[in-house]
């Protein structure tokens, strides 16, 4: 009576989970709950009506202690699909995706799967499967159900928070089931967001109360034996299943009540009699079964338990007729009943029999010519110290996924090392392995665990060891992507006193010496290193390092100060004459020659850069510079007005950055603050602004903490809080000295003029222009000296000098014209416009305002534009009338209806806006229609109207989020 039970009490659960097969309701359901509590019942139901209403089904389930591979249960969900499919319809739905798609889905790969993406660069291949999802759906809805997320692996767990970030677009549902406290940071992260955004609904389900639980049990089992059992159960239903069972077989016993979500000693025990009832062989296959994975195949199993094969089909007969193993939906293979039935036949076993069976596994994947990653778990579990060919296994299983899944490479590789016999003779092998072990946890974004790798690997080098100093380099490059420039430096200063001078071993240790010293701006210091750096890589016949040294010595230079047109010609030589094998080896050129290059303002010298090197790094796959690299092409873009080319390579960048996370993603966030910032999302940019600085609060102080507080500054300023914009700035001053890069402390002078204009201290803005001056290369640099020149021209319209104020800025927007720079042209155009206003030379300034309204928002900076219409208006140009209500519908708009409103205006379409948005487009389609009605308007067109006639300024909080 206990094997089919109905779904009781989880009605109302039920129909909210529901709500993910209508159009109007979210993307996403989250299941939650403790062990036992019901979630697998509850999915079923779910995957039931899905069917019935004529939907894609795509389940898939994880297993602790699994043996499945990389990304696997989203591989169970989706691959047995892909494979039934007629050929052309595959073809269809994986089109032109096939090469990303195959670093999830093997099965969906096609010429070029085996040169898989850069483990930097997996975001692409979880973008293809949601374009793989969203074709689906284009035949019928789709809704992938997934059970026991807990235990998926990191790869997966990875993937499946990408999605939550990004969700597919069109008819796609995703169902997760997991147990919250076991659930990874990284998804658990990505799910409440969702849930924060609407996007998602999450469903707790919490235990029977007594009612429920009686008629869960109906009429086979007593009330009063029923109440006891519901006592001692603490209403979780597969715990109260479990003792029922127990009371129907003749047993009784009592037990504590379940603490804290722990399976109760009743439950265990009443488990333990189902176990023991069973004939020996039969326990005996459970046991290989619970070894070899769930789901699990016969044969597998089988061999984990070396049982007599004659004996397998009478013991399989006794699991099925005990309901602890049940048919799966899985040709050839059977599930547990429930994990918890796992987890006591794994107790039931030990660990010593359980290490045994896994080796048994082993052996037997490995005769069935089964791939090294997925004889590792087996072997991580089961062999011993000294084992060469477990070793050799587990290598070969982390060189496979080092670019796929480079944390699970990172696990392999580790696992191998610890086999390594602890011996002198055997201390290379170890070595190498902690090194590929640094190399994939820092390529997964898991950068403490790389350092701590290296660190390892020093304390099995000895002090005289010539690799000692090219590790010691290495962790300072781990270091530095932490923040950690005090302690990189400390080890590098002890290494470099060691280092014979003239050697390559100096070298390479100058090189992040002086990399400390940018980072924590120090710039004589890193001009003096990078110099003898170069100096000393010249005599040895290294190009690589000499053209590394040569990037640095120019941003040195730039930093300084002083004359660098020779030193920058100089690194973009030596940069030109590397061949591509030796650029690999230096990969961080894409920031001491890019970024130089792109601060100095030789903008396609800077973009012909780092198109290389990302180039080189796709080829090769190796080094962590492909975040940084993309941050300095994203400046040229910006600074060049190539906008949307600017906000692909910034989404890239911070894709990127999500997940492999260094100091870097604050840079990519704060540049996409400034992009908002000029599209008018004001909002937004102090939102990317406010987790810029977040990211890098446990920093050491320096050059990108210092960048952060502009990166939030400006919009804070936009958004009318010009003293926390203030505050933002003046917490990076180091006695008189704005810890920022020299790119940044122009602009940062300009927003404090701005700010102290806007507290009505004159004298306090007029300090902040004349630093503003001080700052630039003598106005060499058009960019920067237009941030200059605005910041004066400011002061002088507050000072009563507006036709000095209308000189300056005009002559700083023709420089920045001509330089093609248009956001720097348009915004000293508007400021010019003002000042002609100020001095009554209104049809001069009318002029001006148009020009620069035109030039901004012919690039899409919607924001720019904006400010220089309202100038405009102010003149009492191009003005129109706003239509009746309009006013008061746009303060019955939500802050999401604003921030969409302002997107369509600024001609983004609703399958754009879901990106750009990371939400549904049915989403965008419900929240326009809500915002149709309230503003009494019926087309796109109208909507856009009605904000700019209602002269809704950029700044407007409600417009933007």
């Amino acid at each position: 009576m206990l094997d089919d039970v109905p779904l009781v009490a989880r009605e109302r659960q039920l129909a909210r989970a529901t709500g993910v097969l209508a159009d109007e309701g979210p993307w996403a359901v989250q299941v939650a709950g403790p062990a036992g509590m019901g979630k697998s019942r509850l999915l079923r139901e779910l995957r039931t009506i899905a069917e019935s209403r004529g939907h894609l089904v795509l389940p898939g389930r994880a297993a602790d202690f699994d043996a499945e591979p990389a990304f696997g249960i989203v591989r169970h969900a989706l691959e047995d699909w892909l494979r039934a499919l007629p050929v052309a319809e595959r073809e269809r739905l994986v089109a032109d995706d096939a090469h990303e798609l195959a670093a999830v889905l093997p099965t969906a790969g096609g010429p070029g799967s085996d040169d898989p993406l850069t483990a930097q660069e997996r975001h692409r291949g979880y973008d293809a499967l949601r374009r793989l999802l969203h074709r689906a759906a284009e035949q019928r809805p789709v809704l992938l159900v997934l059970d026991d997320v807990h235990w998926a692996d990191a790869a997966s767990i990875e993937l499946l928070a990408h999605l939550h970030a990004r969700p597919p677009r069109g008819a796609v549902g995703v169902v997760l089931g997991f147990r919250p406290a076991q659930l990874p940071a990284q998804l658990g992260r990505a799910a409440a967001a969702a849930v924060r955004e609407e996007e998602a609904v999450r469903i707790d389900l919490e235990p029977l109360d007594l009612p429920a639980a009686l008629r869960l049990l109906g009429d086979g089992v007593p009330e009063p034996v029923a109440r006891q059992l519901h006592q001692e159960s603490g209403g979780t239903p597969f715990f109260l299943l479990a003792l029922a069972r127990a009371y129907l077989q003749g047993e009784r016993r009592a037990g504590p009540a379940p603490d804290g979500g722990h399976v109760p000693d009743a439950v265990r025990v009443a488990l333990a009699g189902e176990l023991e009832s069973l004939p020996p062989d039969a326990l005996r296959l459970l046991r290989g079964a619970a070894v070899a994975g769930d789901p699990w195949d016969v044969l597998t199993a089988a061999r984990a338990a070396e049982l007599d094969p004659e004996a397998v089909p009478w013991a399989l007969e006794a699991l099925l007729a005990s309901g602890l193993a049940l048919a799966s939906e899985t040709p050839r293979a059977l599930v547990f009943r429930h994990p918890i039935v796992r987890d006591a036949v794994l107790a039931d076993a030990g660990v010593a029999w359980a290490a045994r069976a896994h080796g048994q596994v082993a052996r037997h994947l490995e005769a069935h010519g089964a791939p090294p990653t997925a004889r590792a778990p087996h072997l991580e579990r089961s062999a011993l110290p000294g084992d060469a060919a477990a070793i050799a296994t587990l290598r070969a299983a982390g060189d496979a996924l080092v670019r796929r899944a480079p944390s699970l490479a990172a696990r392999w590789f580790a696992a191998a090392a610890t086999l390594v016999p602890e011996d002198p003779a055997s201390a290379p092998e170890r070595i190498a392995l902690r090194l590929q072990e640094a190399e994939a946890a820092t390529s997964a974004g898991e950068l403490e665990r790389g350092s701590a790798a290296l660190g390892a690997v020093l304390e099995l080098l000895p002090a005289d060891d010539p690799q000692r100093p090219v590790v010691v380099a290495q962790r300072a490059g781990v270091e530095h992507l932490l923040g950690r420039h005090r302690d990189a430096h400390a080890r590098l200063s002890t290494a470099r006193a060691g280092a014979g001078p003239g050697t390559a071993a100096a070298v390479l240790l100058d090189l992040e010496l002086a990399a400390c010293a940018g980072f924590e701006t120090r710039p004589p210091e890193m001009l003096e290193r990078a110099r003898a750096a170069r100096d000393a890589a010249d005599a040895l016949g290294r190009p690589e390092l000499a053209a590394a040294a040569a990037g640095q010595m120019g941003m040195a230079s730039y930093f300084l100060g002083v004359p660098l047109d020779e030193v920058l010609d100089d690194g973009a030589r030596r940069f030109a004459a590397l061949d591509d094998a030796e650029l690999a080896d230096r990969l961080d050129l894409g920031l001491w020659l890019g970024w130089t290059e792109a601060v100095c303002e030789r903008h396609e010298a800077s973009l012909a850069t780092t198109d290389r090197v990302l180039r080189v790094v796709r080829e090769t796959g190796r080094g962590s510079s492909l975040l940084l690299t993309r941050t300095a092409a994203a400046w040229s873009l910006l600074r060049l007005g190539r906008l949307a080319e600017a906000e692909r390579m910034i989404d890239a960048a911070i894709e990127t950055g999500r997940v492999t996370r260094n100091l870097f993603l604050s840079v990519s966030l704060g540049q996409r603050a400034i992009l908002r910032l000029a599209q008018g999302r004001v909002v937004d940019a102090v939102a990317d602004g406010e987790e810029s600085v977040r990211l890098v609060a446990h920093a050491d102080p320096g050059l990108i903490p210092g960048m952060s507080g502009f990166y939030l500054a400006a919009p804070l300023l936009a958004a009318g809080r010009h003293g926390e914009a203030r505050a933002a700035l003046l917490a990076q001053l180091d006695g008189d000295h704005l810890r920022t890069s020299r790119s940044g402390e122009v602009p940062a002078c300009e927003v404090l003029v701005r700010a102290a204009l806007a507290d009505g201290d004159l004298a306090e803005a007029r300090r902040w222009a004349d630093r503003a001056v001080a700052a630039t290369h003598g106005g060499h640099l058009p960019a920067e000296d237009a941030h200059a020149q605005r910041a004066v021209a400011e002061v002088a319209i507050v000072a009563g000098e507006p036709d000095v104020a209308a000189e300056r800025a005009m002559a700083a927007a023709a420089r920045s014209a001509a330089a093609t720079l248009p956001i720097e042209a348009g915004r000293c155009e508007t400021v010019a416009g003002r000042a002609l206003a100020a001095a009554g030379r209104r049809d001069e300034a009318a002029e001006l305002l148009r020009r620069a309204a035109d030039r901004l928002g012919a690039i899409g900076a919607l924001g720019w534009s904006d400010a220089a219409d309202l100038e405009l208006r102010r003149l009492g140009r191009r003005r129109r009338t706003a239509p009746r209500g309009t006013s008061a519908g746009l303060g019955a708009l939500t802050e999401r209806e604003h921030q969409i409103a302002q997107l369509v205006r600024a001609g983004l379409r609703n399958r754009q806006i879901a990106d750009r948005l990371y939400i549904s487009e049915k989403t965008v389609e419900r929240t326009l229609s809500a915002a149709f009605a309230k503003l009494g308007v019926g087309n796109r067109a109208a909507l856009a109207a009605a904000l700019a006639d209602a002269r809704v300024p950029a700044g407007d909080h409600r417009a933007t989020r």
